[in-house]
């Protein structure tokens, strides 16, 4: 049996309830339960892997960060000399800066579109098992 009680009077309804459900049922326990715990208690798993995935996905782009960071710095101190000739003949910190970063650039969108393509696979099957 399914019923609606608003939340103010909840109390005062459980007694009337058991009560009518013992006049119509004798033999079988008053058992009931509220639908907003049992939907709170089915999507706990769900709430847990969300804070695991943020906390790993935080950890990840720190570490990619880091790398990419530690790959700019490199590839600066290989070109320190080629940079220098650049200012030299007075070429705008915009060129230098396009320059450096378009082979960076290129990895990352690389990388982007292989990680879009990977979640949306896994968010489909994520998401399959949801009735709606």
């Amino acid at each position: 049996m399914v019923v609606r009680i608003e939340g103010s009077r909840m109390q005062e309804a459980l007694p009337d309830f058991e009560s009518t459900w013992k006049s119509i049922m004798p033999n079988m326990p008053f058992d009931y339960f509220f639908l907003d715990d049992r939907l709170s208690d089915s999507y706990k798993s769900e709430r847990k892997l969300s804070a695991v995935t943020i906390v790993f996905s935080f950890l990840a782009i720190l570490v990619a960060c880091l790398g990419l960071f530690g790959l700019a710095t490199f590839s600066v101190e290989q070109r320190i000399k080629e940079i220098g000739v650049r200012k030299v003949l007075r070429t705008n910190t915009i060129q230098i800066l396009n320059l450096l970063s378009k082979e960076f650039i290129y990895l990352i969108v690389i990388a982007m579109v292989i990680a879009t393509l990977i979640t949306y696979l896994l968010l489909d099957a994520w998401l399959n098992n949801f009735a709606y």
